[in-house]
């Protein structure tokens, strides 16, 4: 039986903890990729020691992998040195591509075509995304029918036609590639890249605007614009990252989109070492985009990232959403993500959820209605549904998988259909009690049934409910069990979670996982950085 703890107080902390805890984040992000396999690791976040940085200066470093750099060709080691698997080229996720875009072309945020949406487990910075024909296709589609509207649009246009309107063709590519491949690949542009765009000039290929959209379209095509290059500075074959890779790296994690042209202009000029990373992530985590991205990366966490967001589903977003801003930057307790006895109500969602409505949108208290944080709010109960109805399953594994690192999986030979549903009036509690936890799925499913009854009392759009689905012979309780401890509702559960001693860390691995985009246990130095990260955490009182 699991031992409890009580939540952590909260105190706001001194500039030079901060300074402390950002250099530890920097060491997360100043550690470069490596290619090919590497050996996974126990998850227990204990079982590593804390590793240096490696490289002595603290700067990436990264192996480009084969064909990647100019070095030689070296036998991939037994066990990597290195924290970040999967080379030195990592597909950029939609969101953050649809945010780069936005930021260059903010004139056509509301009319461009969207890319298909990613497919992920938890986070969209896995390296998992596909990097295939579909996503080569679908750029194609994007980014063409994005350069007809630039064309057609005089303010888009006249930035990216830099040159003078009786300047040759040549001429007007030149300066357009020295204007804009810094703002489209991330890096300085170089001159067999110029060469071979101005070259176009030569060909009967039609006036100057026609050539302009062509070479437009070539580097936003490129996959330098749709990929993260990682292939740092000399030959060896491990190298230090380049200045401009880790300015690519910190936006992408702090901002989920490209460092803009401030941003470059104003970044230190050598960010080889902790203290220029630490400032310069500074700088960014004081940008309105940093709330943004802190506030995705919730979503994805918590699982509400994919809900459709028009109607009470953008009320319902903006519900988790101001939750999550208020317990990050506005110096409220992290633990009260789930234990929070206020949520940012509009009068439809009040409505909804059968509270007293606000006059207008704002924080409404919700004492005694048995909604204590995200285990109360649609954004959290929907996400875990099936088509028909709640799914106490779903929601039973996702609380444990996501906020108690405790994954539960199918065992090959189940015995059962998972997919049987209650037969006409048999009351669906006592159907996965007695149907579905039997032989080999007993186990599981008394650990995954007792949280997932726990929040039964809300139906699949987040409402209260005192019976079943059409089964008012079926009441529900709420009561539930998780770890020998018994508990009511998802007051109750919320309660258990945000004093659980496994949160600490499963906060830091779900972080952990978010940067590095795989499972800190398949890095040899994943498991000691989760450490790490929740001594920190602890420390700091449970400041995010």
């Amino acid at each position: 039986m699991h031992t409890v703890r009580r939540p952590l107080a909260a105190r706001k902390l001194r500039r030079d903890e901060r300074l402390r805890l950002a250099a530890n984040l920097t060491l997360l992000l100043g550690i470069g990729a490596c290619a090919g396999d590497v050996t996974p690791e126990d998850d227990n976040p204990t079982s590593a020691e804390v590793p240096g940085v490696p490289g002595g200066g603290g700067m990436g470093m990264v192996d480009p992998g084969p064909g990647g750099g100019a070095g030689p060709e070296v036998p991939t080691p037994a066990e990597s040195t290195l924290l970040v698997p999967g080379g030195a080229l990592r597909r950029i996720s939609v969101r953050s591509l649809h945010a780069t875009l936005d930021r260059l072309f903010p004139e056509l945020a509301a009319s461009r075509p969207s890319f298909p949406p990613d497919g992920f487990s938890r986070f969209d910075t896995e390296l998992t995304l596909d990097m295939g024909l579909s996503f080569v296709e679908a750029t194609a589609v994007v980014m063409g029918d994005l350069v007809k509207q630039a064309r057609l649009n005089a303010q888009v246009w006249s930035r990216i036609r830099t040159c003078t309107p009786t300047a040759d063709a040549a001429t007007c590519l030149g300066e357009f590639y020295d204007a804009w491949a810094p703002r489209l690949l991330r890096r300085p542009g170089n001159v067999d890249e110029r060469a071979s765009l101005v070259a176009l000039a030569a060909k009967d290929l039609g006036d100057t605007d026609e050539l302009l959209g062509m070479a437009l379209e070539t580097l936003l095509r490129h996959p330098e614009f749709t990929h993260r290059v990682e292939l740092g500075e000399g030959t060896a074959p491990q190298r230090d990252l380049a200045r401009h890779e880790i300015q690519s790296r910190l936006a992408y994690l702090l901002w989920g989109e490209a460092p803009d042209d401030d941003l470059r202009a104003t970044s230190p000029a050598d960010l080889s070492d902790a203290a220029s990373r630490v400032a310069y992530a500074e700088t960014l985590l004081n940008d309105p985009r940093a709330r943004r991205q802190v506030i995705d990366y919730h979503a994805q966490w918590i699982g509400f990232a994919t809900m459709p967001r028009s109607g009470l589903g953008q009320d319902m977003w903006e519900e988790s959403s101001a939750l999550v801003n208020r317990v990050v930057f506005e110096g409220v307790p992290y633990e009260q993500l789930f234990l929070s006895k206020e949520s940012y109500l509009t009068p439809a969602l009040a409505a909804h959820y059968g509270l007293p409505a606000p006059a207008a949108p704002g924080w409404t208290s919700t004492a005694g209605a048995g909604r204590l944080g995200l285990f109360g709010q649609g954004a959290f109960l929907q996400a875990y549904a099936n088509v028909a109805d709640t799914s106490p399953v779903k929601r039973g594994k996702n609380v444990l998988s996501r906020f108690l690192c405790l994954d539960i999986e199918l065992p090959p030979n189940p015995g059962v259909n998972v997919d049987d549903q209650p037969e006409a009036g048999q009351c669906r509690v006592a159907f996965f009690r007695d149907t579905h936890a039997t032989g080999a799925c007993a186990g599981c499913h008394t650990v995954l049934d007792g949280v997932g009854f726990s929040l039964e009392t809300f139906d699949k759009q987040g409402r209260a409910r005192t019976h079943e689905l059409d089964a008012p012979n079926c009441p529900l309780d709420g009561r539930g069990e998780l770890f020998g401890a018994q508990f009511e509702g998802a007051a109750g559960l919320a309660q258990l979670v945000a004093e659980h001693p496994d949160l600490d860390a499963c906060v830091a691995k779900n972080v952990a996982q978010f940067v590095l985009g795989v499972s800190p246990s398949q890095t040899p130095e994943g498991t000691g950085y989760v450490k790490a990260l929740t001594e920190k955490y602890v420390a700091a009182g449970g400041d995010f």
